[in-house]
């Protein structure tokens, strides 16, 4: 191939949405920068959460944007996973570390490293066997969602900005739906397939995440100043 060449709709739209997901990464960042307590621990993570999302969603443009040779396609898929994967790994620890707080840290570190690493090496072991590697990050992530979920809605009278966190992650299951049910195309304006509908119900619930840190945040500094309980 002696140059790069466009992908056709409705694929090229889904390399496009990675650049929204990007968009959505920085206004949440920016957004949480300007927060009070944006240097706390918390916050850190959840800028970590958002950073790595953006040279990952380039990635994704670049991925879905541009014709690639069958072998160099596979191979950047399974790099793309690993990115996938260590957004997870960076997102688990992030909503572990709000559940359980600071003296848990140590372990909650552990544990996802353990499963961010197993999850590597599944990946590498199944690249030549798994036509679609993708579902293996969409099975990982969904076992990590699963565990949230339960924790998040246990906690969330306590915690009331936890309800913006479930809200976001089943946002992401329904986004992971439109993956797993299969190719499907439909016009609006544009092409649009099942990708583009995964990527949209992300660029929303990373707002949902970014409103839940922040909420989480005021709420922190109320009870910081003694005006709150707890």
């Amino acid at each position: 191939m002696s140059s790069l060449q466009w992908t056709e709709p409705p694929e090229l739209l889904t390399g496009v949405t990675n650049l929204l997901i990007v968009a959505v990464c920085v206004v949440c960042g920016v957004r949480i920068i300007r927060s009070e307590r944006a240097k706390v621990l918390r916050e850190l993570l959840w800028l970590a959460f958002f950073g790595i999302l953006i040279p990952t969603g380039i990635y994704g443009f670049v991925v879905h944007a541009f014709v690639l040779q069958p072998e160099t396609k596979r191979i950047a898929w399974i790099f793309l996973s690993f990115l996938l994967g260590l957004t997870t790994t960076v997102l688990s620890i992030t909503l572990f570390f709000e559940i359980f707080g600071r003296p848990h840290l140590k372990a909650i570190l552990i544990v996802n490293a353990a499963a961010e690493i197993l999850f590597a090496g599944v990946v590498c072991f199944l690249s030549k066997i798994v036509p679609n590697i993708h579902f293996v990050f969409i099975t990982y992530t969904g076992i990590v969602f699963v565990v949230l979920l339960a924790l998040l809605f246990i906690d969330r009278k306590k915690q009331p900005h936890f309800r913006w966190y479930i809200f976001a992650i089943l946002t992401v299951v329904i986004g992971g739906l439109f993956e797993v049910c299969g190719d499907f195309t439909f016009s609006l304006i544009w092409k649009i397939d099942q990708g583009s509908m995964c990527h949209l119900a992300i660029a929303a619930a990373l707002c949902f995440f970014a409103e839940g840190c922040v909420r989480g945040t005021v709420r922190r500094s109320v009870v910081a100043s003694g005006d709150g309980t707890r």
